[in-house]
């Protein structure tokens, strides 16, 4: 996911504050290499609980040179030849983890000096900050103390009886006494209502969007005709009246609303001022057709209607100007698969835009939007689209918006939709919790709930850990309104955080005990089977189609800091550890529960705890090979007293079958130390969901068969090893899940990856790994 480029990374781990102004850098060999990638520093400067209250600046001194090779200068030429400067420029950033700010800089340390290209190979970084003014300080204070007063002391679901409805639209709804019957309430005057329904959260934090939707507040009514008229929020939005792409909650079909019987009057207002509150809205201008049950790619967060449009064929969609606009904008997402694909587009009769879509090399489909504009009073307007090339196409979307609202509501005569009674709720009261070092949410149906409260026992009385176990369904409840949103569970962890008063009450980590599928509202035919209450929520990209582009991000529930959660590859830093058990079913938990037990209890301690084993395949120019092995070397060397065993496709025979190659002795070798035990398993090279290396060294049936007590971390910097959100078995799951051997924990891809990142990701990673002394 994140495709920015990583040179060599140097991590601070503890200076003083004089070296924090001032530090000499020497730059190895490897530190300038330039071989698919341009050599990058990197270097991190913790700055500390106060860093908005000064502006930093960051100087190179004592630069000293070296000239670059003629080989060197041919790399460059090849991937850049852009006029080098005399001294290399410094990107700086300051970011926040764990409420405390550092100061990022990276360079490229490559420059020209009278006509010589040469790298930069020492120099000296000056630091130097100015103190912003009293006022500024002031207000940085004042804002830090606010975020822990964003929340309420209690949620209003803490007591009283409880129901839950939804409505599927924006709208106006009226209240009926029939759902206040079903939900158990008898005196429809009575009934007070709350919540704030399914439109998608805000994915950035704002301490300001978090104060004004904490919890649940009270919902104005209107009484009115023999009516109780509320206006409620659907899972479609739109940023304006003039916005011509809606916004959609790919969590949920429906917005959810609360409702309870109360000896206190409800929130109510006058026919004049409810009118006044619902019209016009931005949906009183824009018309919609959209169906989503389809997707090109199992990943992401867009979908596309199911009924195709074949070559030669065409589908038309009509809209009624209800209005009676004379100004107009059709807006239209059109979709396709691998290929070429050419569509036409025709409005009102006039043909417009040839639609031309093409696919990548990664890509499974291609989506064109495009915006036309009308003038002129029609009743009905037309847009067709039909297939002239490739296909079949299959329509995103088509939403006409209107220069003039549609009429207003009459609420006195009118007729309007009955919410949706879903069910009643027990009482609860997340808003009353306090930090604990780890947080572990279970999937809304809690079968996996004795699996988690036996693995939190556990923390709880071998670590010395807080532990709480909290069910999917109550955050939405208290965080977004009772609809599925992502955004509830960040919010939930956001508040622990907040409510923090020392680093060490953040909490620690948070594990997402339960699995997930890119489509979280399962509306596809591969997860229309599925049921929502036995998974958690993935957050998915919003590219939906490419194998490299589209990603899942666990990591994303994690950012705590103020305007966090747009910016993940590149500001935003995760805040807290996060892991996930991909299981749905008791026996799969209590599989994955027992090896973490068994393994933090040293049940099987031996030698073998010692062992790494480093994997290369081979093709790609022996790349693979030579990257598994400098990251080997790497570790040798800072870590000496572990055994370090490799294993390189190319130092056995390959032997050629009518199907292919294999490699027979590569096989047995690793098979063999898998089932010794290993510390770590590292393997570097080709994969899939089903099997290592285009050789086939190992299969997915090789990893569900596998029977060895001695436990292994497996690491694969190799591609879609584990898409641990599709519908299909993956080698990483499987490894995991096998109750008789495998893993005891998998770190791979989820999605294709570029070798050059993968060896740096796999050197930082381990590294990391190896550095706790216990544990």
């Amino acid at each position: 996911m994140k495709r920015k480029i990583l040179g060599f990374l140097l991590l601070l781990l503890a200076v003083s504050a004089h070296a924090q102004k001032q530090r000499f850098f020497n730059l190895t060999v490897e530190d300038v290499t330039i071989d698919s990638l341009l050599p990058h520093f990197t270097y991190a400067i913790p700055i500390g609980e106060n860093y908005a209250d000064s502006v930093y600046q960051l100087e190179i001194r004592y630069p000293e040179f070296l000239d670059m090779s003629s080989a060197d200068i041919a790399r460059y030429n090849a991937l850049s030849g852009a006029p080098l400067p005399t001294l290399p420029e410094i990107q700086q950033q300051m970011v926040v983890e764990r409420k405390k700010g550092i100061l990022e800089f990276s360079l490229v340390p490559i420059v020209e000096r009278n006509g010589k290209k040469q790298f930069l190979v020492s120099f000296m970084i000056a630091l130097t900050s100015k103190p912003r003014n009293a006022r500024q300080v002031r207000a940085n204070r004042a804002a830090s103390t606010v975020s822990t007063q964003l929340y309420a002391a209690h949620s209003v679901l803490s007591s009283g009886k409880w129901a839950k409805i939804r409505v599927p639209a924006n709208g106006i709804y009226n209240l009926t006494a029939d759902v206040v019957r079903r939900a158990g309430f008898s005196d429809l005057s009575k009934v007070r209502i709350y919540g704030y329904g399914g439109n998608l959260q805000n994915e950035k934090i704002s301490s300001a969007y978090l104060k004004e939707f904490d919890d649940l507040k009270e919902v104005p009514s209107c009484l009115i005709g023999g009516k109780r008229l509320f206006y409620g929020r659907g899972p479609v939005s739109w940023d304006s009246n003039t916005a011509v792409v809606r916004t959609r909650n790919h969590y949920s079909d429906y917005g959810y609303y609360f409702i309870t019987e109360s000896t206190e009057a409800p929130l109510t207002i006058d026919a004049d001022a409810f009118l006044a509150s619902v019209y016009p809205t931005a949906d009183d201008y824009h018309s919609l057709h959209e169906v989503e049950n389809y997707s090109w790619f199992p990943g992401g967060r867009r979908f596309f209607e199911n009924t195709p449009i074949p070559l030669g064929k065409s589908q038309t969609y009509t809209f009624k100007n209800e209005t009676k606009a004379t100004n107009r904008t059709f807006a239209i997402g059109v979709s396709a698969g691998k290929g070429r694909t050419t569509v036409q587009v025709e409005v009102n009769g006039a043909k417009k835009d040839e639609l031309k879509l093409y696919t990548g090399e990664f890509d499974f489909g291609a989506e064109v939007e495009r915006i036309y504009t009308l003038a002129g009073q029609n009743d009905v307007d037309s847009i067709k689209i039909t297939t002239l090339s490739g296909g079949p196409a299959r329509l995103d979307y088509v939403s006409m918006t209107y220069d003039k609202p549609r009429s207003a509501p009459n609420l006195a005569e009118g007729t309007f939709p009955v919410p949706e009674y879903v069910h009643n709720i027990t009482n609860q009261d997340l808003h009353s919790h306090t930090p604990v070092d780890l947080v572990i949410i279970i999937p809304t149906s809690q079968k996996l709930l004795k699996q988690a409260q036996r693995l939190a026992t556990f923390h709880e009385q071998h670590d010395g850990m807080k532990v709480r176990i909290v069910p999917a369904d109550e955050i939405f409840n208290e965080f977004s309104s009772g609809t599925p949103d992502a955004m509830a569970y960040r919010r939930y962890m956001k508040m622990l955080y907040d409510r923090a008063k020392t680093e060490a009450e953040i909490p620690k980590s948070l594990l997402l005990f339960g699995d997930c599928v890119w489509d979280n509202r399962m509306v596809t035919p591969e997860c229309r089977h599925l049921n929502a209450d036995d998974y958690l929520l993935a957050y998915e990209s919003n590219n939906s189609f490419s194998l490299t582009d589209c990603y899942i991000n666990d990591g994303w529930y994690t950012l705590m800091d103020e305007g966090e959660g747009v910016n993940q590859s590149n500001i935003d830093k995760e805040d807290i550890g996060v892991g996930r058990f991909p299981v749905t079913t008791v026996t799969d938990a209590q599989t994955v529960v027992d090896k973490t037990i068994n393994y933090a209890t040293d049940k099987n301690a031996g030698d073998w705890q010692n062992v790494i084993m480093f994997m290369g395949d081979d093709g790609n120019n022996n790349l693979h090979m030579k990257d598994v092995n400098e990251t080997a070397e790497t570790i040798m060397t800072a870590y000496p007293n572990y055994l370090v065993k490799k294993v390189m496709w190319d130092a056995y025979t390959r032997i050629g079958t009518s199907t292919g190659f294999t490699y027979p002795e590569v096989s047995s070798v690793i098979k063999q130390q898998q089932a010794q035990g290993a510390l770590i398993m590292d393997y570097a090279g080709h994969g899939s969901e089903i099997q290592i290396s285009h050789e086939a060294v190992l299969r997915i049936t090789d990893f569900q068969n596998f029977t060895n007590a001695h436990l292994p971390l497996w690491i694969t910097a190799s591609c879609d090893i584990m898409p641990f959100d599709g519908t299909i078995a993956t080698i990483g799951e499987e490894a995991m899940l096998n109750k008789k051997g495998g893993s005891v924990a998998f770190w791979g891809t989820t999605r294709t990856v570029y070798a050059s990142y993968n060896k740096h990701i796999n050197t930082a990673f381990l590294k990391h790994v190896l550095s706790f002394k216990e544990g």
